[in-house]
């Protein structure tokens, strides 16, 4: 699974910061905000797959999503 961009920054056409996500696979539309974060939806309105990140397991769709990557 390739790394992460750690604290990425969602941009605008015109290179404005949308939101913020602690790790994102930019290749593949998929980040991981922290519970607090509200920037959620702009995420989503773009296609991005969004996760919350909490003390628990890492969550099986999480994982298939970057494990695809890999194929």
């Amino acid at each position: 699974i390739s790394a992460p961009d750690v604290g990425y920054e969602l941009l605008d056409a015109k290179g404005r910061v949308l939101a913020e996500a602690e790790l994102a696979w930019p290749d593949i539309r998929v980040a991981i905000l922290l519970p607090e974060a509200a920037d959620g939806p702009q995420f989503t309105a773009q296609g991005w797959h969004i996760f919350t990140a909490d003390s628990g397991e890492m969550p099986a769709a999480l994982k298939t999503l970057l494990m695809e990557t890999l194929a």
